[in-house]
């Protein structure tokens, strides 16, 4: 059966306000870890799908795969993220025919955010879908507040009736003139928030690729501009908000608002586990390690050429050939619920 979504994760080291921004550890896991649990876990779900992280640093890709989660090394000049997700799906053996941008920076991503916007470029045709969540009065008030302290994190879209895009900014759109009356007769404002993931079709992610910067996308510094400004179709898919909305981690001030967000509310990722959609929490790294011994571990986790099956599920993912011996003898019990993952 060929290969119908590739999910990438760009992860790239040389940030300009976070340098090595995917390693840097929130609750005590890195961000890149977190953001790849989020992509196994959509693509275990998905019909025929797969993941990799896509990165411009081998100390990247050593801990993606130190920590169970496949990996493959691009080019460090390449641009953004889409350009990234490019590369990677073209550094498989099977062609996609939609590829999925999961950014790096965006740690709480639930995974039907992920399978919501594959399942829209499925029922209508359009170049590119990404999600969005319609905010209360109390998370635009919070988006307010975050923006105080980091302004250029956070971005919010408008949507026309059709469910396409009209724009994005950083700026809190739209603005409200009478928003106490506006409170006072509805529960959900007027604002949308991005999320920042995009399903492109295959040759619609090509053609933005080759398509030079454009004038406001440098501006704004959102890639997703230049879709809009080529007059390229972008779906905005309306999900269910997080257990907590978090804006992307573009700094250290973000990474320190998102722990304090999990000191009041507990980590996401304790529910990624407890589902069985992440299969390398810390008590299950340990099991398996028992099985196979550290070195033969350390070993699989070397490499990332070629594409195969996942055994026992839907999803597929990105091994040395080498897995499929080693596989043979990570089969067991799932990992008890210990409490401390």
């Amino acid at each position: 059966m060929s290969l119908k979504t590739l999910i990438v994760v760009p992860a790239r080291y040389g940030s300009t306000r976070f340098p090595g921004k995917p390693l840097a550890k929130i609750n005590g896991v890195s961000m890149v870890v977190r953001v790849a649990r989020r992509a196994e876990a959509a693509a275990r779900a998905l019909d025929n799908a797969t993941y990799v992280v896509a990165t411009d640093d081998q100390r990247i890709a050593d801990h993606c795969r130190d920590n169970g989660y496949s990996a493959v090394l691009t080019d460090a000049a390449l641009p953004s993220g889409s350009d990234r997700a490019l590369a990677a799906a073209r550094a498989v053996s099977e062609t996609p025919r939609f590829i999925v941008n999961l950014q790096g920076d965006a740690p709480f991503t639930p995974p039907d955010h992920i399978t919501a916007i594959v399942a829209a470029l499925e029922a209508r045709e359009a170049d590119a879908a990404t999600p969005c969540v319609r905010l209360d009065w109390a998370g635009l008030d919070a988006l307010r507040e975050a923006k105080k302290t980091s302004p250029f994190s956070g971005t919010t879209c408008l949507v026309g009736e059709d469910g396409e895009a009209l724009w994005f900014s950083k700026t809190i759109l739209p603005t409200l003139r009478n928003e106490d009356a506006l409170r006072r007769e509805r529960t959900l404002s007027p604002v949308r928030q991005h999320i920042g993931l995009y399903a492109f079709q295959r040759q619609s992610l090509q053609r933005f690729a080759d398509l030079p910067s454009s004038p406001y996308e440098k501006l704004e510094g959102l890639e997703q501009l230049r879709l809009l400004e080529n007059r390229m179709s972008l779906l905005c898919v309306e999900v269910a908000p997080a257990r907590f909305l978090a804006s992307g981690v573009d700094t250290p001030e973000d990474l320190a608002r998102v722990e304090a967000l999990i000191a009041a509310n507990g980590d996401p990722d304790r529910d990624i586990c407890r589902n069985g959609a992440a299969l390398y929490c810390q008590a299950w790294q340990y099991l398996r390690r028992r099985r196979c011994g550290a070195a033969g571990w350390k070993a699989h986790r070397s490499c990332a050429v070629g594409i195969r099956p996942r055994t026992g599920g839907g999803a597929r993912s990105v091994f040395c050939g080498a897995d499929v011996s080693h596989r043979r003898h990570l089969r067991g019990p799932a990992a008890p619920d210990t409490g401390n993952r």
